[in-house]
């Protein structure tokens, strides 16, 4: 990301902007179902849960996030939970980026993730 901030500032000290980043919004795409499944198969490949991820009761929205109208940022925590990020990254190829990373990096990455943070949870304990 940081190479993609130059290239923006040197584009946009040099050239003036062929596409306005008003009228496109959005630069990938990823689907957080995607992720979920991922997050799903690395806990039940450790005898957690099953292959599926399953919906939060109210209760575990509670236990785990606070009370439903805690807000991150300025959004609910609900709305969060249940949302795509779309990124596609046409403006930042037509300045030059070039992306390192794939989708299926992101997802494999998960699993690694999901190591971590048990382990760290197992020190906790």
């Amino acid at each position: 990301m940081g190479g993609l901030l130059l290239r923006r500032v040197w584009r946009c000290l040099s050239v003036p902007l062929l596409i306005t980043f008003t009228k496109h919004p959005y630069s990938a795409e990823h689907k957080q179902r995607d992720a979920y499944d991922a997050i799903a198969r690395a806990l039940h490949a450790r005898g957690i849960g099953g292959l599926e991820p399953t919906q939060f009761s109210l209760e575990e929205l509670v236990k785990y996030f606070g009370p439903l109208e805690t807000i991150y940022g300025g959004i609910p925590i609900t709305y969060i939970l249940g949302t795509n990020a779309r990124c596609k990254g046409d403006r930042a190829r037509a300045l030059g980026w070039k992306p390192t990373h794939t989708n299926e990096d992101f997802l494999s990455s998960i699993e690694p993730e999901v190591e971590y943070v048990l382990k760290k949870q197992s020190e906790k304990a």
